[in-house]
């Protein structure tokens, strides 16, 4: 897989500045990352890529035609059902033969996460294909006549001709949303490829193609529950064991919820060829609860000790994170590079449960994935009203140079063209299921997936077209069930899909409780015991909560105090955020809002620049 990538090309001879290739092995951040560097040349061009496991899976050249596949790419059930072939993973030249193929149609048959590159030197034609969920993203800078496509913004800022100017529009968005919206990106001359995207260069500029859209998943008539119940639990067995397939041995997520155990019920291997890890404070329920899992099962466990060595190495472990993530995970996820820089000595590729929750959920407010400001703008009657309220609401909280009232007006004709206009004949409700799929869900967990690549390659069952598309024929989607609110019934729903799961393929782990407080086979007892064995599960454990003094896995507040008091002495850069310790105080006082989330986004992006400047 190449977990890395630069391309670089002229569609003009005579710059003043030379391709001297830049190269991955030379950066001091790649120190320790395991994997090979290759550099494919080519007339006013070069690619350079970082890959793990065989190069020529990833990259096939015919002639004057190449192909790199960024990521992985899986055949998908639309392929299944027209050649009568089984899902299943492709290399480049099966990508290759695919597009001849089935020109028109061929990104339809196609699932995994990646961005394809297609590089034609005779007619010096560019294209790059996102899957239609991406959230492991390639950037890319133009010009009109040079061009980079880049895994790497810190990379791609060694060329002098890249603008940097401050995207104002994308601070005040990430401001707002604790991520950017579209495309934009930090500075003016570098833009993220966003997902099902054509984006296409040559001598006469560029244009892109939208392939598909979050609208493709609403549907009216919706599947019987107990035909989608069926349906979804054949589907999701084969994307977990489809996915765990060719990688020997395996790495497998199990935490204290939901996600992770149900994907071990599905998981049909030897248990000498995977093992289960999660990573957490010593004592924690992350690490008890899978812990009696893999006992009860047999299976090999590793905890991952977020310890003294840990809190040691933490400062530096969070300047990786920010510059994997180029700039756009926030301080406090040093726990990604400790866990997988040790994990993957056992295995390059990890299942993971990430998504599945989100998916499932109704609408609610977890001030992360969406926050205030969110709901104000798309749940206010009046979308300038909603913005001017979104603003208002960071009183005090706002850490750019510049007055986040200023670019109101343009954040409201891009939301206006990209959300209200688009989705005009739906409810607001919908609508903002529309955003939260599209950028919410998106945005946040590309954060973390971009500080795994470079360590291992992380595969979602959970996050994947045949299983999405699938899950929005059902009333198990989130989006059909308006308001979590505090509907008891709406909050267990998508939790009684995981139970019915297990239920079905692993039922000796119905009665291990969760970290919740109660156990999947809870969810299946006849009302109204359910809900009376639930809610003191609940009860307990919010009082364990309480007596371990709240997060019993991550200790940021306390951990980050010192990075963080070092970022806001770095000096102004072209970012132009300012910082002190007063803000960190009051940000961390307005927790619960969560301003300290924001503050530590915009102490990771000073940081990160900070970085490029070195």
């Amino acid at each position: 897989m190449i977990f890395d990538l630069f391309f670089e090309y002229s569609f003009k001879n005579g710059h003043s500045e030379p391709l001297n290739e830049i190269t991955f092995k030379r950066e001091a951040r790649y120190a320790g990352i395991k994997g090979v560097e290759n550099c494919i040349r080519f007339t006013n061009g070069y690619c350079v890529t970082m890959n793990r496991r065989q190069f020529q899976d990833s990259f096939f050249r015919q002639g004057d035609h190449f192909l790199w596949i960024f990521g992985y790419v899986y055949s998908n059930k639309k392929y299944e059902a027209k050649t009568g072939n089984p899902v299943g993973l492709l290399n480049a030249e099966n990508l290759f033969n695919l597009k001849n193929q089935y020109p028109e149609q061929w990104q339809y048959f196609v699932k995994g996460s990646y961005v394809i590159v297609l590089f034609d030197e005779s007619e010096k034609q560019v294209r790059t294909y996102t899957d239609f969920l991406n959230v492991l993203p390639l950037y890319y800078a133009f010009d009109g006549s040079r061009l980079i496509i880049s895994s790497n913004t810190a990379m791609m800022l060694k060329r002098s001709w890249i603008d940097r100017t401050p995207d104002k529009l994308a601070l005040t968005m990430q401001h707002l949303f604790d991520y950017m919206l579209g495309e934009h990106y930090f500075i003016k001359g570098i833009r993220r490829m966003e997902n099902a995207r054509c984006y296409h260069f040559g001598p006469d500029g560029m244009d892109r193609r939208v392939l598909w859209d979050v609208e493709n998943l609403k549907h009216d008539k919706l599947l019987p529950r107990k035909k989608s119940l069926e349906l979804l639990g054949e589907q999701l067995k084969e994307n977990v064991n489809v996915y765990a397939r060719f990688a020997d041995p395996l790495l497998v997520s199990l935490t204290g919820g939901f996600d992770g155990r149900t994907n071990v019920a599905m998981l049909e291997r030897s248990p000498d060829t995977f093992k289960c890890y999660s990573y957490g404070m010593p004592g924690s329920k992350q690490i008890r609860v899978p812990q009696k899992v893999a006992e009860r099962l047999n299976l090999t466990y590793e905890p991952i000790y977020l310890d003294d060595m840990f809190i040691e190495q933490y400062d530096e472990l969070s300047a990786q994170a920010s510059y994997f993530s180029n700039g756009t995970a926030p301080v406090g996820f040093a726990d990604k590079p400790f866990a997988y820089s040790r994990l993957n000595q056992y295995s390059d590729t990890i299942i993971t449960g990430l998504f599945g929750s989100e998916v499932l959920r109704p609408l609610h407010n977890n001030k992360i994935q969406v926050n205030d400001q969110s709901f104000a703008i798309f749940l206010e009657p009046d979308l300038k009203d909603g913005i001017k309220k979104a603003v208002n609401n960071l009183e005090g909280f706002t850490f750019s140079d510049f007055n986040l009232h200023d670019y109101e007006e343009e954040l409201y004709f891009y939301l206006k063209e990209n959300f209200f206009d688009k989705y005009e004949n739906y409810d607001p409700v919908t609508r903002f299921f529309f955003f939260i799929i599209q950028e919410g869900l998106r945005k946040y967990f590309s954060q973390e997936i971009s500080i795994e690549r470079v360590y291992l390659t992380t595969k979602f069952p959970y996050f994947d077209m045949d299983v999405v598309e699938l899950i929005y024929q059902t009333t198990w989607a989130g989006m059909y069930n308006g308001f979590l609110g505090e509907s008891k019934f709406k909050r267990r729903k998508g939790q009684l899909l995981y139970a019915h799961i297990m239920k079905k393929y692993c039922p000796e782990i119905m009665n291990i409780e969760m970290d919740r407080g109660y156990t999947p086979g809870a969810l299946l007892y006849p009302f109204p015991l359910n809900y009376l064995v639930i809610a003191w599960g609940v009860v307990k454990a919010k009082k364990y909560m309480k007596n371990a003094g709240g997060n019993d896995t991550f200790k940021t507040e306390i951990w980050a105090k010192n990075i963080l008091g070092q970022i806001a002495n770095f000096p102004d850069n072209f970012a132009g955020i300012n910082l002190n310790g007063k803000m960190l105080n009051e940000s961390l006082k307005m927790e619960q809002a969560g301003r300290y989330l924001t503050y530590r986004h915009m102490s990771a992006i000073k940081q990160f620049f900070h970085m490029v400047e070195e």
